[in-house]
């Protein structure tokens, strides 16, 4: 209960959802405006209490048109089991407003009207945000799916890649049958807009993979161990690319078909961090 408070002060409303509401005002359906808007509050609640029951940072509860956003420090930072609960946290809250609905509706206390209206904005908000684009929970599923058989790095610019791929078959479906939605344009230039920003940030998140891991932070358990094989001309940066999220590695160093050493996670971590320069394995060698 101690948390719930300081979280209702980081509820902020993105300017976007402004310039949904003045049109919506201005063509009587500022009615139903107030309604997609407690469904995304209780959708992102969702995200921010599984956040904060993992200790996580939440920094902003962003109220969105037809969606919102939960700003945290801990994205690719935590085990991939913590990460799913708190992706999948906003979608389960739709599954029981669907089953209340019906119940209130059942026994007159919502109007037809209304019920019809909350179910169409209610799945409508579950399925928009299922869809596999992220930052949608639907691309941060993707994403951890992919982390489950990819290293971090690889699956994270999948992710984008595929976010970007997605959406624009989605906003040329949009021009081709319905080029005069207006919060569509909203909604998809504003995902355009974060793919385009976490895109330049992928090395800044990488950066933060690779502190959580050498803080031990991730997850990692002694007995999820993951071998990789790399060269010894192999650059640092290279290397620690192919680390996974939420195991320790052991790097085993081959060079002219033969094993030259190896190093464990910790002393990767420990030479790229804080050690003195070391350009590739070799170095990491002598």
């Amino acid at each position: 209960m101690s948390n719930i408070l300081p979280l209702f002060m980081k509820v902020k409303i993105h300017p976007l959802f402004w310039l949904v509401a003045v049109p919506a005002a201005l063509t009587a359906r500022f009615y139903e405006l107030i309604l997609l808007f407690l469904l995304v509050f209780i959708h992102e609640w969702g995200h921010a209490l599984a956040a904060s029951f993992f200790s996580w940072r939440v920094k902003a509860i962003l109220i969105l048109p037809f969606g919102g956003l939960v700003e945290t420090d801990e994205f690719g930072s935590r085990p991939i089991r913590q990460e799913a609960l708190v992706a999948l946290a906003g979608p389960l809250q739709h599954l029981w407003l669907g089953g209340l609905f019906l119940v209130l509706h059942r026994f007159s206390l919502l109007s037809d009207a209304d019920h019809a209206l909350l179910q169409k904005y209610n799945w409508m908000i579950f399925f928009f945000n299922c869809l596999p684009v992220y930052p949608l929970d639907g691309g941060k599923i993707f994403y951890l799916a992919a982390a489950l058989v990819s290293p971090f790095f690889t699956a994270f610019k999948r992710t984008l890649v595929s976010s970007f791929v997605i959406l624009t078959i989605l906003f040329a479906a949009m021009l081709f049958f319905a080029p005069y939605h207006f919060n569509g344009w909203v909604i998809a230039l504003f995902l355009y807009a974060v793919l385009w920003r976490t895109w330049k940030n992928r090395n800044y998140i990488f950066l933060r993979f690779l502190l959580a891991k050498y803080a031990g932070a991730d997850g990692a358990k002694i007995g999820r161990e993951k071998g990789i094989t790399a060269k010894a001309s192999e650059n640092m940066r290279a290397v620690l690319e192919k680390f996974h999220l939420g195991f320790r590695h052991t790097v085993i160093v081959k060079g002219n078909g033969e094993v030259l050493g190896t190093f464990g996670e910790r002393e990767l971590l420990e030479a790229f961090f804080t050690g003195p320069f070391r350009k590739t394995l070799k170095d990491m060698l002598k």
